[in-house]
Parts: C-alpha cells; sequence; structure tokens
C-alpha cells in the first residue's frame, strides 16, 4: 500500500472512486475538480483506496472508503513526513477519529465541531415545496444574487459566520468574508429570497460533484425567522437542482436542533457524520 500523487488529469480509477463516494466529502471532490490542490491517492496495487489533498497552509480534506488500520497509518505517516504545520483536517467522522489519533498524539485539537450529514427525499421535498408554494406571498421572490447584492448580503453572511463558523471567541474577518462571498456571488453560487428589497434568507452553493450538490450557509435574520423563509429557499434549490439531475446533501451541527428540524420538514435524513478538528 502506498500514497501516490495523481498529477495532470485524473486517472480512471481516481474519477470512479470519486463517482462512487461523492456525497460523503463533496468539499473535497470540488477541491478535486478545480485543480488546484495537490492529490494524493492511497493505492494498493491498481485499487484506489482513498483521496485527500493538502495545502501548504496545513489544511487537510480526506474520504476513505475503509478505515483499516493500515490505510490510516500509511495516509498518516505520509502527511507527518512533510513537515508541515497543520491547522485543520476534515472528512468522515471515523477516518477523522482515526487520523487524529496519529497525527496529533501529542497535541489535542484545539476544537472539534461533528455534524451530521443529510441528503434530501426528492418526493417528500417535492411535497414540502408545495405546500410552500401554497401560502407564499406573492411579493416574494426566490433568484440568484448578482453582485449588486454583495452589501446588503455582507451583514447576513457575517452573522452567519459568527453564529456557525467562528469559535473560542474570535472575531468575523469582514474584509476576508466579503472578498469570498464576492467569488462565490460571481460564480452565481448564492441564492436569496427577497421581499420589497429586503432579503429575507440566504444559502450558498458550496460545492458540486457529479450528481450531487453541497450547499450551506443558510441564514435568515431573527426578525424574519419561523416564517418558512429558509424552508421555501431549500425547497426552491433542491427541486431545481434536482431537475438539473443532483441530489442535495449539507452538513449541519449534531447539536443544532433548530437546524436540524428545518432540514427533516425539506425531506432530508441522515447518510453519515462528518467533522472537521483544528489545531
Amino acid at each position: 500500500m502506498k500514497v501516490l500523487l495523481i498529477k495532470d488529469n485524473l486517472t480512471q480509477a481516481a474519477k470512479e472512486f470519486c463517482l462512487e463516494y461523492e456525497k460523503f466529502n463533496l468539499t473535497l471532490i470540488q477541491k478535486i475538480s478545480d485543480g488546484i490542490l495537490p492529490i494524493y491517492a492511497i493505492c494498493e496495487e491498481e485499487k484506489i483506496l482513498g483521496l485527500f489533498t493538502l495545502s501548504k497552509f496545513g489544511q487537510i480534506h480526506l474520504l476513505f472508503s475503509i478505515d483499516s488500520d493500515e490505510v490510516i497509518n500509511v495516509a498518516a505517516t505520509f502527511i507527518l513526513k512533510q513537515k508541515i504545520k497543520l491547522f485543520s483536517i476534515a472528512g468522515p467522522a471515523s477516518s477523522i477519529d482515526s487520523m487524529k489519533k496519529i497525527l496529533f498524539a501529542q497535541k489535542a485539537p484545539s476544537h472539534e465541531q461533528e455534524y451530521f450529514l443529510l441528503q434530501a427525499t426528492p418526493f417528500i421535498n417535492q411535497q414540502a415545496e408545495n405546500k410552500q408554494a401554497e401560502s407564499s406571498d406573492k411579493n416574494q421572490q426566490i433568484r440568484k444574487c448578482c453582485i449588486d447584492d454583495l452589501d446588503s448580503l455582507l451583514p447576513l453572511q457575517a452573522a452567519y459566520e459568527k453564529e456557525e463558523v467562528i469559535f473560542n471567541g474570535r472575531e468575523v474577518n469582514l474584509l476576508y468574508t466579503k472578498s469570498t462571498l464576492k467569488k462565490a456571488i460571481e460564480a452565481g453560487q448564492v441564492f436569496a429570497i427577497f421581499s420589497e428589497g429586503k432579503i429575507l434568507s440566504k444559502m450558498n452553493i458550496s460545492a458540486q460533484g457529479e450528481n450531487h450538490i453541497l450547499f450551506g450557509g443558510v441564514f435568515t435574520p431573527k426578525e424574519y425567522r419561523r416564517h418558512g423563509f429558509a424552508g421555501s429557499l431549500i425547497n426552491f434549490i433542491v427541486n431545481s437542482q434536482g431537475q438539473n439531475g443532483k441530489k442535495s446533501v449539507l452538513f449541519v451541527k449534531t447539536d443544532n436542533l433548530p437546524a436540524l428540524r428545518l432540514y427533516a420538514s425539506c425531506g432530508f435524513a441522515q447518510f453519515g457524520n462528518y467533522k472537521i478538528c483544528y489545531f
């Protein structure tokens, strides 16, 4: 068993691996598709047992088909030999738990966050969308955001990051947040529900694979919550993507009960666990 750097175009075996397991780590699949980071494959003869990326900033995204001790040891040993100061490691929870025991034997993570992986059930979601449509306000509009919406979206994105992303008392970096939000808008990845010039709820498409999309960044200002706006937006995206042949998945904090209730009402069901460890 060995680690190989996959250069240029993905091998056919790597493409098949991505296709089979993409919904378990669409963030990794998107990074592979972007072609910016080096891609490493854990191989046994001609078979690929896992893929991972390792950035120069110490961010690891991984996806293994099996969590055997040998696969974990081979990947961890390779990463340690790179002598890069690690910042974070993200992927399916079982793989992360095994990897961190080796990578951080002498230092515990500064923060760990557990998530449920959820996938929409199209039939149930269609029923939910129909129910939402019956009671929707004709003055409301769901659309893809444009660059003119940037300043209106920024407070919502910053509030989302403060509630759901930032930890240990850290502050939101508004310049960085605005820059990444601008790029997402320009890429056509941000959607919102509008009414009389106000944004009632917003969300992002974070990553895409061959058969799935990952969305996140769902945020509704407190004054507009409990009115079904987020549900209407989610159902719109899920079903419009479904018409393009793509299933919607997301990960949500295991202790975020309001979000879990929202996604359940939109037809989402758990299919796995995801974890991010920060160091």
